[in-house]
């Protein structure tokens, strides 16, 4: 017979503390799921706080604190979903460094990753990336977080189609200014940029303005 997807499930307002079982503190595998405003800390004896799987569409995941959790902080393999305004301190305590505090895993598309605040307090024991694309995923979106740098970055972006804009310390968008001297017809400017930037935007103050371009950007 069909198999039916569980549906409309809210899980709000709860504390989880000391967890031991050896999985993740929730897995989801379902459908239209919202869980906000959970507690869910000093989890080492479990993986991840929190796994969305490949079959879950439509969940929102907001305003909840992960802290000091064994594996990764958010791993989600789903689609449709919102990870929105979380707080994940002291993620990847099992020791290996290996853990991320948001990581978008293998068929992961249309996530929106905004507002969330990820940090570790231990330098001796950091997570791997803030947050970070994996595998297939794409056409994410990933803008307005908040993260420091783990061993391996503040955000790691794979899918072609994904956007990444407006994070605190990686830096997407950026402005100056620069001066061609006297005698010569070209200068190099240094973007600042985290990767090869694919728009540029010249304007020029001087009264001739014929053939000015920009070339050649480069990371």
């Amino acid at each position: 017979g069909a198999v039916h997807m569980p549906k409309y499930i809210t899980i709000t307002g709860n504390i989880v503390d000391n967890s031991k079982h050896g999985y993740e503190i929730i897995q989801i595998k379902a459908q239209d799921v919202i869980i906000a405003n959970n507690l869910f800390q000093n989890n080492v004896g479990s993986r991840d706080g929190l796994k969305i799987e490949a079959t879950s569409v439509n969940i929102v995941v907001n305003d909840n604190h992960l802290h000091n959790i064994s594996g990764n902080g958010i791993l989600c393999y789903g689609s449709g979903v919102s990870i929105n305004d979380n707080q994940i301190i002291d993620v990847s305590q099992s020791g290996n460094g290996n853990g991320y505090g948001i990581i978008l895993s293998n068929g992961a598309q249309n996530v929106t990753v905004m507002g969330n605040y990820i940090r570790y307090t231990n330098s001796l024991i950091k997570f791997h990336t803030a947050i970070i694309e994996a595998g297939t995923a794409n056409y994410n979106k990933i803008t307005f977080n908040n993260g420091v740098a783990g061993s391996g970055g503040i955000i790691t972006k794979i899918g072609a189609n994904s956007v990444v804009g407006f994070n605190a310390g990686f830096v997407t968008e950026n402005s100056g200014n620069a001066v061609i001297p006297n005698g010569q017809t070209s200068i190099a400017v240094n973007h600042g940029l985290w990767g090869t930037p694919n728009r540029i935007i010249v304007s020029c103050t001087t009264a001739d303005t014929s053939g000015v371009y920009a070339g050649g950007p480069s990371s």
